[in-house]
């Protein structure tokens, strides 16, 4: 089939109606009731919300003014939900006000609210990448047409990442919505609002750190003002609880534990990450964050060169490349697939190869295990690496051509 007639069939209203219904299908089948997976609804390390237990009992411990991080205390305080050897909590003291609100429930109470919260933020974020596709700053790369509507929340929704989230009770997609509305409303020169949701996302610090970065780099001095103050209001109760100093050296410790866990160790086959990818070609390197870090001092310093609405995709590309993520955590890349489509949307042999690029990334693990070669089962990581090359070539190109049609107009 041609891609003319591609972009035909996509026009029709219940071909879309179809494809956003699917996705929801998808989501809910996979992500809420659980078609295919191993758990069911109990509370065994493979039911639903197994990865949400934690929180549950983090929340709980903290509740009971005990040291939410020390797995022998939280382990007794969890009623035999969980062992201490199982318990690897290892969030920031900020993420307090979320799981103790999930902890003045009963368990099966709390994971119900954790789906609802993931549900609304997945929405949330559908929300924002429609509106960065429609109201950019280039308002010739804007898609005014009703289709980013139909086909952004299809993708949002329906892809594996967020089924999985959804499963385990991950906190991947609320973080994502948190700075994600952040950014959109820094845009907007609402300072307050987007301070405090930047500052609630720190909770999942491997992304908003390279946000955090950026934003000094760009002087915010009044939201980076507000996100720090937001930051040491969420921590102030557990602060009180073990002391201002040692709940952070809590922390730390916690982080310990939690990359010395084998799911969390370089090698495991869902770690994403350059590094990880890197290591199953045998080659061994460093921690690559600092290596972002200055990646992203080198984008910003050469920011003129590039778009500025295009900035809030490649960021979260160079925080999962060079940091420490899971394959769930592909989510935060929903700006990405944003950017790319305002680049691509009025070419569509461009926009043809941007779904099958995006399409291969959903391809299933499972079915590459079974060959034994381990670098394949980081394929995504090198699709990630092209299509952020991708994207910088695209931004590079437009940039120059706008930087020239301004310069001859004048």
């Amino acid at each position: 089939m041609s891609t003319a007639k591609l972009s035909t069939l996509s026009s029709k209203p219940l071909v879309r109606i179809i494809i956003l219904g699917m996705a929801v299908t998808s989501m809910l089948a996979f992500g809420v009731f659980g078609i295919g997976r191993d758990g069911g609804f109990g509370q065994g390390p493979y039911d639903m919300g197994f990865d949400m237990k934690i929180l549950y009992i983090g929340g709980l411990t903290w509740l009971k003014g005990l040291n939410a991080y020390d797995p022998q205390i939280a382990s007794q305080v969890s009623g035999g939900l969980v062992s201490a050897q199982r318990y690897d909590f290892a969030y920031p003291p900020q993420i307090a006000p979320f799981v103790l609100l999930l902890g003045l429930f009963p368990f099966a109470k709390a994971r119900a609210l954790m789906v609802l919260l993931n549900l609304f933020s997945i929405l949330a974020v559908a929300f924002f990448c429609v509106r960065f596709v429609q109201r950019g700053s280039i308002k010739e790369l804007d898609d005014t047409s009703s289709a980013p509507k139909w086909f952004i929340p299809a993708i949002i929704i329906g892809n594996p990442f967020t089924a999985h989230i959804l499963w385990m009770g991950q906190t991947s997609i609320i973080a994502t919505a948190a700075w994600v509305g952040g950014w959109y409303f820094a845009e907007r020169k609402r300072w307050l609002l987007s301070g405090i949701l930047i500052g609630f996302s720190t909770f999942k610090p491997q992304v908003t750190l390279l946000i955090l970065i950026w934003l000094l780099l760009e002087r915010r001095l009044r939201l980076l003002g507000v996100a720090a103050l937001s930051i040491l209001v969420f921590s102030l109760y557990p602060m009180l609880i073990t002391g201002p100093i040692a709940v952070f050296k809590y922390w730390f410790g916690s982080l310990k534990i939690y990359t010395s866990l084998v799911h969390n160790s370089l090698g495991f086959q869902n770690i994403f990450g350059l590094q990880n990818a890197l290591h199953s070609l045998g080659i061994n390197l460093p921690n690559l964050l600092p290596v972002g870090v200055i990646l992203v001092g080198i984008l910003w310093w050469q920011r003129q060169q590039f778009l500025h609405d295009d900035i809030i995709g490649i960021l979260p590309a160079i925080a999962l490349l060079m940091g420490f993520s899971h394959d769930y955590d592909l989510v935060v890349l929903a700006p990405l697939v944003a950017v790319v489509w305002r680049h691509l949307h009025h070419n569509d042999k461009q926009s043809l190869v941007g779904i099958i690029v995006m399409a291969s990334m959903f391809f299933p693990q499972r079915f590459l295990r079974p060959l034994k070669i381990d670098f394949l089962l980081h394929y995504r990581v090198f699709i990630l690496v092209g299509a952020l090359i991708w994207l910088l070539v695209l931004s590079y190109r437009k940039s120059i051509e706008l930087r020239t049609e301004v310069s001859l107009s004048t």
